[in-house]
């Protein structure tokens, strides 16, 4: 009975620490910073501390993740599943980590967000199209956000620049969300992930056994 009630104490222990919430601040400028906070315990995610140089034990590993490595399996996978099925499964992918995205913001407190940037061209003509790209995509985007996630809070400016020889970004914000939220959407992305590769495989099986009765 007293092993019972410990199990139950420590899980009891858990669900508390899920609700506690987590702040991540992060910002842009020249640089990416960003910030994880929970309780008393704060991370930093970048910049990333400088790595010592790898021993020789190690290079065979790091030769598996290297750009080349991942073209080839890249290529694999156009030439298994053809070019349309590869874009098919590209599109699919894109909107299922636009539906975790929303479903997180739901989910989640932004208490600050600024934006501002400028955009720059060659020519003023350059610079024109330039600008009215930007605001067609930053607009919305902070639109999505602050309407899904109520946040109050927040600054975006689209600058022009006329007389700036390059575009500048500067980028700030700091949101709040509890874990346990996360964790469900977490879990919701990977059960539509799954069922993404089942169909796919079904859909390929069936192809195979159409080409055999062929």
């Amino acid at each position: 009975m007293t092993a019972l009630w410990i199990i139950l104490g420590i899980f009891a222990f858990l669900f508390l620490l899920l609700l506690c919430p987590i702040t991540l601040t992060a910002g842009y400028e020249t640089q990416l910073e960003a910030k994880l906070r929970f309780l008393f315990f704060s991370y930093r995610l970048a910049p990333k501390k400088e790595k010592k140089p790898p021993k020789k034990g190690k290079a065979k590993k790091q030769e598996e993740g290297s750009p080349a490595v991942q073209e080839s399996k890249l290529k694999q996978l156009i030439k298994e599943r053809g070019f349309a099925g590869f874009l098919r499964l590209m599109k699919e992918l894109a909107q299922l980590l636009t539906e975790a995205v929303k479903d997180f913001l739901r989910h989640a407190n932004v208490k600050e967000l600024e934006l501002r940037l400028t955009a720059a061209g060659e020519d003023a003509a350059d610079t024109a199209v330039k600008y009215g790209y930007a605001c067609s995509v930053v607009y919305p985007v902070v639109s999505m956000i602050t309407a899904l996630s109520g946040c109050k809070n927040y600054k975006v400016s689209v600058i022009p620049g006329f007389r700036e020889k390059e575009s500048s970004v500067f980028c700030y914000i700091k949101i709040r969300f509890g874990p346990i939220f996360l964790v469900a959407s977490g879990f919701k992305a990977l059960h539509k992930y799954f069922k993404l590769v089942l169909n796919q495989k079904k859909v390929e099986t069936l192809k195979m056994e159409q080409t055999i009765a062929d």
